[in-house]
């Protein structure tokens, strides 16, 4: 206890930030660094992430675009500005054959009949970070 009172407060503070990690705000250009070194970026998917992307790749990207940005066969909103809850809804009420916005029932719920719900809950996760760039 004795040292502590002698140290002064910054020089404390100081030895005790020295390690902690940069955080820069998220509209700024530059990433978070650590420790001064180079600047990196690095995207890290995971494999729930990566099965999401291929389903995405192979079933949605040919109508919605590669970043759910197209307005499918010209007609329906872009899905990528759609948020999570109302995707996976609609999936799953394409899926049951519930649904047929613009007279794509038949052909959603085809591209939907063989995914479980893991899978459509998956893809519902995954489309609205197409729009906001974490992907």
């Amino acid at each position: 206890m004795f040292f502590y009172n002698y140290l002064p407060i910054p020089l404390l503070l100081l030895f005790f930030l020295n390690g902690c990690e940069k955080v820069t705000p998220l509209n700024n250009s530059q990433p978070a660094t650590l420790n001064n070194s180079a600047p990196s970026t690095i995207t890290i998917i995971d494999s729930h992430s990566k099965e999401a992307q291929n389903l995405y790749r192979s079933r949605c990207a040919g109508c919605h675009g590669e970043r759910g940005e197209k307005s499918a066969l010209g007609v329906s909103l872009p899905i990528a500005k759609l948020d999570k809850e109302t995707l996976l809804y609609e999936l799953e009420e394409y899926k049951d054959g519930n649904m047929d916005f613009y007279g794509f029932g038949a052909l959603m719920k085809g591209q939907l009949a063989s995914l479980t719900q893991e899978e459509l809950e998956s893809l519902a996760e995954y489309i609205p970070q197409l729009d906001n760039g974490t992907l």
